[in-house]
């Protein structure tokens, strides 16, 4: 499935973030999610044979790690109580 067609503008250029502090929020929104999706399509890989549990709990323990160094930087951009989807950070 293609969001954009061949030619079109990339995300990243029809999404305008207001100011350099608003442009950092959303990238760490965006790796965060990045971040769950990696998480998710590891556990499927695993649970289907197509990855040792030995690869997947080191790359498992490498994203949750750049996972809550990210989330921490959503803390300092936006301040001691912030909700990520159903999750709720508290400083």
């Amino acid at each position: 499935m293609l969001w954009l067609l061949p030619g079109e503008d990339r995300m990243e250029d029809v999404i305008e973030a207001a100011d350099e502090k608003s442009e950092l929020v959303l990238d760490q929104l965006a790796g965060d999610k990045a971040m769950e999706d990696l998480m998710y399509e590891l556990d499927k890989a695993v649970e289907q044979g197509v990855v040792t549990l030995q690869a997947y709990i080191k790359e498992v323990r490498i994203t949750a790690r750049e996972q809550f160094f990210n989330r921490a930087m959503l803390l300092k951009l936006k301040g001691p109580t912030y909700s990520i989807g159903f999750i709720e950070l508290k400083g």
